[in-house]
């Protein structure tokens, strides 16, 4: 009887486990590595898009009037991996619509991430997705061009009116027939998408002072799938690499004068993978440990690279981790209490308003008040600098960090 009972038990514990690996482990496994970036995915209205903004202060939201109209674009501010385990929230960069119609003008690339720098772009991960394209990362900036009342524009990821824009829009105007190209590509739905190149915005790489468009990838404004479409200008190199030897090429630096590669894989997913030597001209490495220096590089966005880099390191990462919660916390508060203020009180008089600013602000949000009152707009790149400061000076972040868990 006793043993009867023993091999009923048995029995019934082997059906529990096999039921648990197959079922429980199975949907944890895909609930952990598949958020809802499935769902993030999907091609935002205008209301989708300010359902975002209003949900997480990361996310952002900027109106420029051109060509008479107001053009509404979104993007994120020192977002973290987590924020865009939402709906729509990874197609939130760049995209932009007309305000008062809420018509689609422009949809660069959905947010992607670097190769290990997430769970989500973990190497047990990818090596499910099957790669269908490899492309050269090129080291300059994102320009994407849109129309307006039947007139060409360009655009950076917020801003119509960047020095980078002025430059990509002077070069399609010494070119008729490339500008009908990128005019004729947007009127068929699409959103053509470049790298600038030029020494009048430089990066790290030296491009020998080139100044020219090289042709990324367009993208449907309808159902967000990207295309190969021809243009009369240089596209960015092509490769047959498999994602092994992608990997291989970045970590040994076998291809010179590269920033790194951008995968494609057959499920719409795309990773970053960078050269190590790109990587380090960037100074990451040797100044890692520096919270100031950690803080810098979280305001400038250039965080991903390190994280990438150092992904094996898990005190290295919470370091940073730390050092990025902190600082991304407080920088958006700091701007979000000014904006909301300044929304509630700008019909005030100056000194009406400096008064009551100063009844309701003791730290730097003061001056962000007053310099929305005085030019309805901050200043970031001054801001950031007043923020390090302030921030050196009050963080008391702790982290014992132990680095013989290097990848050397």
């Amino acid at each position: 009887m006793k043993n009867g009972a023993s091999l009923i038990f048995k029995g019934l514990a082997h059906f529990l486990f096999s039921w648990y690996t197959r079922f429980i482990l199975i949907e944890e496994v895909v609930i952990m590595t598949q958020p809802k970036f499935i769902k993030s995915m999907k091609i935002p209205s205008l209301e989708n898009c300010l359902n975002v903004v209003k949900s997480c202060q990361n996310f952002i939201s900027k109106v420029e009037i051109v060509d008479g109209v107001e053009i509404i674009s979104f993007s994120y501010r020192l977002a973290s991996f987590s924020d865009f385990d939402r709906q729509f929230a990874r197609n939130l960069r760049s995209i932009s619509f007309e305000k008062n119609t809420g018509k689609i003008v422009c949809l660069g690339f959905h947010k992607f991430f670097n190769y290990g720098e997430n769970p989500f772009t973990e190497e047990k991960v990818i090596s499910k997705w099957n790669p269908c394209g490899v492309f050269e990362k090129v080291d300059g900036s994102l320009i994407l061009f849109f129309m307006v009342n039947g007139n060409l524009h360009a655009k950076t990821k917020m801003n119509s009116y960047s020095e980078q824009a002025q430059i990509a829009m002077e070069i399609v105007n010494r070119d008729s027939f490339f500008k009908g190209q990128i005019i004729n590509d947007i009127e068929n739905g699409f959103t053509p998408m470049f790298e600038l190149i030029s020494p009048r915005d430089p990066h790290v790489l030296n491009y020998n002072c080139v100044e020219e468009l090289r042709y990324i990838i367009s993208r449907n404004m309808t159902d967000g799938k990207y295309e190969i479409h021809s243009f009369n200008t240089i596209a960015v190199e092509q490769y047959h690499y498999s994602l092994s030897e992608v990997l291989d090429i970045c970590v040994n630096d076998k291809i010179k004068n590269i920033e790194g590669f951008v995968v494609h894989f057959t499920n719409g997913e795309m990773v970053k993978v960078k050269t190590k030597l790109y990587i380090q001209n960037h100074h990451i490495r040797d100044n890692i440990l520096n919270k100031r220096i950690v803080a810098e590089m979280i305001l400038e966005e250039k965080i991903d690279d390190a994280k990438n880099q150092f992904r094996h390191s898990p005190y290295l990462i919470k370091f940073i981790e730390m050092i990025e919660k902190d600082v991304v916390n407080r920088y958006n508060e700091f701007l979000n209490n000014a904006q909301n203020f300044y929304n509630s009180n700008k019909e005030l008089e100056r000194k009406a308003y400096a008064i009551k600013a100063k009844s309701v602000f003791s730290d730097i949000t003061f001056g962000l008040a007053i310099e929305l009152f005085l030019n309805q707009l901050i200043d970031e790149k001054k801001f950031k600098k007043r923020f390090l400061r302030y921030w050196k000076d009050t963080e008391n972040i702790e982290v014992v960090v132990n680095t013989e868990d290097e990848d050397n």
